[in-house]
């Protein structure tokens, strides 16, 4: 989750609603930055897993701006194996001419 806020201080509250524990949690006002620097911990969602989202403006009467974005990052393993490649490092040495 990311967040950004454009008035007040903003929290963005991931609640499992199976369970009602919150998974992750991220701050945010005006002075944060832009939505892309401010985000919250990783978090890993079973299939079919339901989130809330709670969104808090503080102190409690401000009427805030926010922004927020989901994240979603795949987990699963690379199709491919792992290749490498060697380069050839020339050395001063190397690089002198004859004459």
């Amino acid at each position: 989750m990311f967040l950004e806020a454009r008035e007040a201080t903003v929290q963005l509250i991931v609640v499992d609603s199976e369970y009602h524990q919150s998974v992750a949690s991220v701050y945010a006002n005006p002075r944060s930055g832009p939505l892309d620097e401010n985000a919250s911990a990783n978090f890993q969602s079973p299939e079919g897993g339901v989130y809330l989202l709670r969104v808090q403006a503080f102190p409690s009467a401000a009427g805030a701006r926010f922004r927020f974005m989901v994240y979603q990052v795949n987990v699963a393993p690379e199709t491919r194996s792992a290749t490498q490649s060697s380069a050839r490092q020339s050395t001063p040495a190397s690089m002198r001419t004859s004459r």
